[in-house]
């Protein structure tokens, strides 16, 4: 699925005129700016597919990693909450007050 590859804008033409013309045809930044996002987008489309394919295995890696990321986020979230909790609670006065009328 390599559109880049395929394109007749981004191969090279042959020159008539001599050895000491450019081959290549001149574009400017925008066209190689929008070729270059292309295929990295197809690239990374592609990627993703074969990341996502779990078909035949019950413990596939894609799914395994999901189950690895999960994991990863919630310690993370853990460790926040007890560290916002802890903060919060040295900052209250420890020692009991009577309420006053």
């Amino acid at each position: 699925m390599n559109r880049l590859a395929s394109s007749p804008v981004l191969t090279s033409c042959t020159s008539t005129k001599g050895p000491n013309v450019h081959d290549h045809i001149t574009l400017p930044l925008s066209v190689w700016l929008t070729a270059a996002w292309i295929h990295l987008r197809d690239g990374a489309a592609d990627a993703w597919e074969r990341i996502a394919d779990d078909r035949g295995a019950d413990e596939s890696t894609a799914r395994l990693l999901w189950i690895v990321a999960g994991v990863a986020i919630a310690i993370a979230a853990t460790g926040v909450a007890v560290t916002v909790f802890n903060n919060a609670s040295n900052q209250v006065d420890q020692s009991p007050v009577a309420p006053t009328p």
